[in-house]
């Protein structure tokens, strides 16, 4: 896609050769028949050849074991530094895998730390060198797929690796706008896998009780900090200026309580397209194995907290897709401002004198098209995956035991425009079928699949 907009994060709940293999067992790669099963046994193989692996001890067990909220931390990662503050205490440094091997090619002498690194004579990196934004790496599927404990021994593994990054799903004591970003998401995720491939005789595996012990902690203090807290999302707060400057927190409650998951940046109070899809990706995955119902009775706070999530996203998906898929994108080909800052200054913080519905906003700022965008004069195509994720998203919510008129209007529109893009670029011919707008369309970006 061309445009201003950074970069992209095209990952997904599942790998697209794995889902393709889920949809149909026969499947085969096109240009050479070889089998999807053979790609996707190969493609979560692979995650096993990483050579770093979190041992403790002498043992490869999960860190996290008999205490779910040990608080230990990788001071460092590949896409950002991580807590580089934290104390040598509460520091957790790569104790196995062929750690000698790197340090060796890279410096015979002595530990090379690279990109960022703390010091130079400890190595800080770890387990797949991920941080929480890319914990999307997710071999619990091949347990399921092939009833193989190793698959799901590797899953619990990058489980470690998100919450070496930081504990916590939700209940952040910083931030209260997780249920928004996509390193959330992917905890969540990793959460709902662990606890379906769970073992209580394992001591590879976390048990589904030590899953559920931390899930619940975090949903609950989620709950307590910025759920039921006043002001907070459930007691939302009429203006959100405080001493002539607006507050982050405040603004973040009150735009969700209108548009669903939201953040307040320099471009006000904003929802970006693609993290927010992911969120919806991991709730609907996690339902279909049976996670959302385990949610729904670990106690009255935590099925507050996942009804609350899912109303979330049930309010940001199809109020876009029914009354907001023309608002203009804001400066970036994935970023969705609901109320900029000068909006929310000229009302003197006054929520009730600003946009009150995804129709409003878009009013006031159109697109020249529910796929397009104007920065600066100039025409931009929209994210390809957010958008794709914006036509899935109403069958999604659907799919999800969610009914109302308004989810089957969203779904109709949706798929109406899902046709009309279909048609254009089958139009182009093969040459250039899918080279612009379905360049990275995924399998997992559809409506669910109902064979």
């Amino acid at each position: 896609m061309t445009g201003p907009g950074g970069a992209r994060d095209d990952r997904q709940i599942m790998p697209e050769m794995v889902a393709e293999y889920v949809r149909d067992v026969n499947a085969k790669r096109p240009h050479d028949g070889r089998s999807m099963k053979s790609i996707s046994l190969d493609y979560l193989t692979g995650y096993v050849s990483d050579p770093f692996h979190s041992f403790e001890g002498g043992r490869n067990r999960p860190l996290f074991k008999g205490n779910m909220r040990r608080n230990i931390t990788m001071r460092n990662h590949y896409y950002g530094p991580g807590q580089g503050a934290t104390p040598a205490s509460q520091a957790y440094y790569a104790q196995g895998g062929r750690q000698y091997e790197w340090q060796s090619s890279a410096s015979p002498l002595r530990v090379k730390v690279p990109y960022a690194g703390m010091a130079s004579d400890r190595p800080i990196f770890g387990t797949n060198m991920i941080d929480e934004a890319h914990a999307h790496q997710l071999p619990h599927w091949g347990s399921m797929l092939w009833q193989t404990p190793e698959f799901a021994f590797l899953g619990h593994r990058f489980f470690d690796q998100a919450k070496l990054y930081d504990n916590v799903i939700l209940g952040k004591q910083d931030s209260a706008t997780e249920f928004y970003e996509r390193g959330a998401a992917w905890k969540f995720m990793h959460t709902a896998l662990a606890w379906k491939t769970a073992s209580n005789n394992s001591d590879r595996l976390y048990s589904r009780a030590e899953v559920m012990d931390f899930i619940t902690f975090d949903f609950e203090t989620f709950y307590d900090l910025w759920y039921a807290a006043t002001p907070g999302f459930l007691n939302p707060p009429a203006n959100i200026m405080i001493g002539g400057e607006i507050d982050q927190r405040s603004a973040v409650f009150a735009g969700a309580a209108r548009f669903g998951p939201c953040q307040f940046t320099d471009i006000g109070v904003h929802c970006h397209d693609f993290f927010s899809g992911y969120w919806l990706s991991a709730l609907h995955a996690a339902n279909k194995i049976g996670f959302i119902d385990a949610l729904k009775a670990a106690s009255p706070k935590v099925k507050a907290v996942i009804e609350w999530l899912l109303a979330m996203h049930r309010k940001r998906m199809i109020g876009r897709v029914k009354d907001g898929l023309l608002i203009n994108a804001s400066g970036s080909d994935y970023l969705t401002s609901y109320w900029t800052e000068a909006e929310i200054r000229a009302a003197g913080g006054d929520v009730s004198k600003l946009h009150q519905t995804f129709a409003a906003v878009q009013a006031a700022r159109p697109a020249p098209s529910w796929d397009t965008y104007t920065n600066e004069g100039q025409t931009y195509d929209r994210d390809g995956q957010a958008m794709d994720q914006l036509l899935a998203g109403p069958a999604i919510i659907k799919d999800l035991g969610m009914t109302g008129t308004d989810i089957d209007q969203a779904v109709t529109i949706a798929e109406a425009r899902f046709q009309e893009k279909l048609t254009a670029e089958t139009a182009k011919g093969p040459g250039q079928a899918g080279s612009t707008w379905f360049k990275y369309h995924q399998v997992t970006n559809n409506r669910p699949y109902k064979p």
